[in-house]
């Protein structure tokens, strides 16, 4: 049985159209710099549009580390916060303060065919920010931003922090401007790399280097605790996602393909208003459902098979993570019905289970002892929960204690193979996920996915409609 929902919660997720506003951005960067003692810095990097082929880019979308704490979604920009008030002159123009935004300058001609900037003039007002300068300055600018610095937070990955200097140096290459030519851009990064390093040993003892650490470490813990406009974003996010499954289960059988499935649920998802997907579609039938992460879609949808669709609509940033498991033929096998039905209990166990103090890995040993009971958790092949938000696999680690705030999935599944000779024939070749989102408040989990019908009576009497 599927826990009731608080009224209260009902009530505060119901708002038709969330925003978060410059001002709640403003607050974030502030309670950031709060964490940031003298010589510390963040600086966060997001990346050019990426090329597709040709001369057709994909689409863009920000670093969620960046977005968290600018509401800016346009490409080639950075954020420098520091610790205290930093003053200096390049060229003709003075800078004073703690934030400074480097974006794109305005340009009518490009603007005519790819859309409006928001521009270095207008950036301060809009965005409630210190200073903005033109992104072609940051590898000029970045070195005096530094100095004195002792720990710089920066969103390198693992591999990237291991060389700090020449993954920031790299970084600044996008954005040096092109009619330096290529010598001079080279001059620049090295000049940049030499700088930076020079910038920063200002206060050092002789031999002690700058420490580099992730912006995780002080943003990520933020990001886990949503906040009341976060979660009417990810319940709106949820509910459009629920709309699209609810579509692409009454029109799944036999003889459709994956990919046809796969237009209804993404149709749903664009006329609800989500910008996009939070990750790409997985809609696999029969043996594909075997495959996590399977991509293709391109298979036809057979009879007396089972078709895993596991989606997530994306609004504002903010993305759900659903997943649902029905027949095409519009009945459960009795060995499928058996399955699934496990799935449900190790669901309501999990959930049950989930309280403040509890880590995503207690969780999920909650949902092994129970499969190991029915005799199937060898088939069990993934984790049972991750931490959801801007990103479908959110921050967050998996021995964090929950808090209220905090949103996650339950998702227990079953994959036997097709060859697993070890049970009877019309149990291979059964791969099934049954995947909701959860809220953790002080009385326990709220199902955010609550109205998208989840037991085998519900997903039936849907697919005979």
């Amino acid at each position: 049985m599927r826990k009731l929902v608080p009224l209260l919660v009902l009530i505060t997720l119901s708002v038709a159209t969330p925003q978060i506003t410059p001002e709640t951005y403003r607050q974030r960067r502030a309670a950031v710099r709060a964490q940031l003692g003298p010589g510390e810095r963040i600086v966060l990097l997001t990346k050019a549009v990426a090329i597709r082929n040709g001369d057709v880019e994909y689409e863009f979308r920000p670093d969620s580390d960046f977005w968290y704490l600018t509401g800016f979604g346009e490409p080639d920009a950075a954020l420098v916060l520091t610790g205290e008030d930093v003053r200096f002159s390049l060229g003709d123009r003075d800078y004073a303060g703690h934030e400074f935004l480097f974006i794109r300058k305005r340009d009518p001609a490009r603007e005519r065919r790819t859309g409006m900037r928001l521009g270095v003039e207008r950036a301060p007002e809009a965005l409630l920010i210190d200073q903005a300068l033109p992104i072609d300055i940051f590898a000029d600018a970045l070195p005096y931003l530094m100095q004195r610095a002792d720990t710089i937070y920066v969103n390198l990955n693992r591999d990237e922090l291991e060389r700090p200097l020449t993954a920031l140096a790299e970084a600044t290459l996008q954005w040096v401007p092109k009619d330096r030519g290529i010598f001079g851009i080279a001059e620049a990064v090295q000049r940049f790399r030499k700088r930076l390093k020079a910038r920063t040993r200002g206060i050092k003892p002789p031999n002690r280097k700058v420490a580099y650490k992730s912006t995780g470490e002080i943003i990520h813990p933020m990001r886990m605790h949503k906040s009341l406009e976060e979660l009417e974003l990810l319940q709106q996010a949820v509910d459009i996602t629920g709309k699209g499954l609810v579509a692409a289960i009454q029109r799944a059988q036999s003889g459709l393909y994956e990919y046809q499935v796969q237009a209804t649920i993404e149709y749903e998802f664009k006329d609800g208003g989500a910008q996009r997907e939070g990750f790409p579609c997985i809609i696999a039938s029969g043996p594909n459902a075997l495959i996590l992460h399977y991509s293709e879609n391109s298979r036809q949808l057979q009879p007396g098979e089972l078709l895993l669709m596991d989606v997530g609509a994306e609004v504002d940033m903010y993305t759900a993570d659903i997943t649902r498991t029905v027949p095409v033929n519009g009945s459960f096998s009795p060995a499928q019905r058996e399955l699934y039905g496990y799935l449900l209990e190790t669901q309501a166990a999990a959930a049950a289970a989930l309280k403040p103090g509890i880590t995503l890995n207690e969780l999920n040993q909650v949902a092994k002892e129970v499969l190991k009971e029915k005799g199937y958790d060898q088939y069990f092949i993934h984790g049972l929960s991750h931490w959801l938000g801007m990103n479908v696999h959110d921050v967050g680690r998996k021995d964090t204690p929950a808090e209220p705030g905090m949103v996650l999935t339950i998702e227990p599944g079953i994959y036997i193979p097709v060859d697993d000779q070890t049970v009877p024939p019309p149990y291979r070749g059964i791969g099934m996920r049954l995947e909701d989102d959860f809220l953790v408040t002080e009385e326990g989990g709220v199902i955010l996915s609550r109205n998208i019908p989840c037991t085998i009576e519900e997903i039936e009497s849907l697919m005979k409609q």
